[in-house]
């Protein structure tokens, strides 16, 4: 409205100057006598008809800026119309306001953040426990397999006499047996664990693939809204550049920052699923983690 207003009155200066100077022409070709050729000289008379002419160009110019100030005006009037009205445009900011808001506060972004550091230090340190365990198994194992080759070498040299001594040492080493049988068990099952982990990435792989699709996809609506954004501020800068505001290039320009605050927002939310996918089938096939500390 203020440029309005002030075009407005740059037209009515305008008018005021050309009907002044049209006036004050007139009264000084009215004042003056009009001369005979013979007793005007005619140097002086080429330099009077000379002034004439230039006055009516400028008459003419005048006329012409007034003609476009008058299409200015109407085209102004016209795109002030076209404008469903103020409510639209404040509701807009307002929105934009909100997302510049939510995107600056980062509190959401920096506890995802840590929560996914704790979430791989707590896999780290149940993979190191599994690893501790798998190595205490085996020394288990090879401990009582010496036990019983031992065992084994002293029931050899007995005498056969020593049958009631002979019995209880069977029994004993049945029972060292059946230990040795659980404990290669317990190796087996650790030594397998890996492998069911790696079994366990591979079922996982087809949903990371996907998030990683989703991913890509919200990064190529991200680029789409930077460009409309790049192009609409180019318009803005052209129009600025001429004097004019446009309200249709400013609501695009504000269309444009929205969605590419929109698009950045959903990039991280992907980013962030796609790091919960590929943790979340570790953890759930990781060991039990130590007493006091949750996956």
């Amino acid at each position: 409205m203020e440029q309005l207003e002030e075009l407005q009155g740059r037209i009515q200066t305008a008018l005021h100057r050309i009907y002044g100077g049209v006036a004050a022409l007139e009264q000084k070709h009215a004042n003056r006598p009009v001369p005979t050729l013979e007793e005007l000289d005619m140097q002086k008379h080429a330099e009077l008809l000379a002034d004439l002419d230039d006055e009516k160009m400028a008459n003419a110019q005048l006329e012409e800026r007034l003609k476009l100030l008058h299409g200015r005006l109407e085209d102004m009037e016209k795109k002030v119309a076209a404008v469903d009205g103020a409510n639209d445009l404040i509701a807009m900011q307002a929105e934009l306001e909100l997302l510049r808001n939510e995107a600056g506060n980062s509190v959401e972004s920096e506890a995802l953040k840590a929560e996914v550091t704790r979430l791989k230090q707590d896999l780290e340190a149940a993979r190191n426990q599994a690893a501790s365990e798998r190595e205490k198994l085996e020394d288990d194992l090879s401990e009582a397999t010496a036990q019983n080759e031992q065992l084994q070498a002293q029931l050899a040299a007995q005498p056969a006499a020593e049958g009631g001594a002979e019995a209880g040492d069977t029994a004993e080493l049945e029972t060292l047996r059946r230990e040795v049988e659980e404990l290669r068990a317990r190796a087996e099952a650790a030594e397998a664990a890996p492998a069911t982990a790696e079994l366990a990435d591979e079922g996982v792989s087809e949903e990371l693939d996907l998030r990683l699709s989703e991913l890509d996809g919200e990064l190529q609506t991200l680029r789409a809204s930077n460009d409309q954004l790049r192009q609409s501020n180019a318009a803005l800068r052209a129009a600025n550049a001429e004097g004019v505001a446009d309200p249709a290039l400013i609501n695009s320009g504000l269309e444009a920052e929205v969605e590419g605050l929109k698009a950045a927002r959903a990039t991280d939310q992907a980013e962030v699923n796609a790091v919960l996918a590929r943790l979340e089938p570790l953890l759930a096939t990781a060991p039990n983690l130590p007493e006091g500390e949750e996956a």
